[in-house]
């Protein structure tokens, strides 16, 4: 099974790790890093993104930089790939890490459900103009996103009223399988791409914190963040998956995908290949977004 003695000499290359100031962003930052390559890491905070950095030490820590990213806001994002673009000429791999789960009712500063517009929209605007400088794109998703009602609610996707029918949980689910979408969608509008897949597990981050049950339950079941997190990297690094099926992605190996190595499963459900659902949501996150692809 593939794990940390696999990650190899990365020294040379460049990866963005959005989120990269706090769990799995973190420690896949610091595998990155302690491998040899330069890092971007991205925080909506910049006091937390320099108490991330503090926490890396002597020559490894001179290779990270850190870039003020908040995925929530349309603008933010517009000013980060901005200054990608300025100072990068390639990026090895784009890792969307960042997101939101199981927050009560609340918009974002563009007026969109905090969730969809976090884990999609964020990252939908933030990957498109990086596209021609990028060998590889790794979405980040959940297991979760096999578990949201198809077809999606595309109507009400970034537009949803507080009320008691608010689901934190379903609205997560489906930003998740938002994301699969996406991924999909990207792949089929650029061959040549590299887009990767994977999904953690089940892993004790601080996305778990609005949730007293999923608390509990991780501080029991959940497998720790090193572990989690090199899903990730090897999404991010492996050659060999440059080509995977349209079903495939990068998860645990264990029961129910829930822990174990970082492994290649044929099990991304029928729906996230769905043509007419890819392009709907492509439509309404370029109406959302004002982005386009460049090319």
């Amino acid at each position: 099974m593939w794990n940390e003695k696999d990650i190899g000499d990365l020294r040379g290359k460049l990866y963005i790790v959005t989120g990269g100031n706090t769990g799995l962003g973190f420690m896949t930052t610091q595998y990155l890093l302690n491998a040899g390559a330069n890092v971007l890491l991205t925080a909506r905070d910049l006091d937390r993104g320099k108490n991330a950095l503090a926490r890396l030490q002597g020559e490894v820590r001179s290779r990270a930089q850190l870039r003020e990213l908040d995925l929530g806001s349309l603008e933010s994002v517009a000013r980060f790939t901005q200054r990608v673009l300025a100072e990068e000429s390639h990026v090895d791999a784009l890792v969307l890490n960042a997101g939101v789960a199981l927050l009560p009712y609340s918009k974002t500063i563009d007026g969109l459900e905090t969730h969809f517009a976090v884990n999609h929209l964020g990252h939908f605007a933030l990957t498109l103009p990086l596209v021609p400088i990028s060998t590889r794109v790794v979405v980040t998703t959940s297991g979760a996103a096999n578990q949201a009602a198809e077809p999606l609610p595309f109507d009400e996707l970034a537009v949803r009223d507080e009320g008691k029918d608010y689901d934190g949980m379903q609205v997560y689910a489906e930003s998740k399988l938002a994301n699969v979408l996406f991924a999909r969608g990207l792949k089929n509008r650029c061959p040549s791409l590299e887009v990767v897949v994977t999904h953690p597990g089940f892993t004790a981050t601080d996305l778990q914190r609005h949730s007293l049950r999923f608390r509990i339950l991780g501080r029991l079941l959940a497998q720790s963040v090193e572990r989690g997190a090199l899903n990730n990297v090897r999404a991010a690094i492996d050659p060999s998956l440059s080509n995977l099926g349209p079903s495939e992605w990068i998860c645990p190996s264990g029961r129910n995908e829930m822990k174990g190595d970082p492994d290649v499963r044929a099990t991304v459900r029928t729906y996230a290949n769905d043509d007419a659902a890819q392009n709907r949501l492509w439509q309404l996150s370029e109406s959302l977004t004002g982005v386009v692809l460049p090319i």
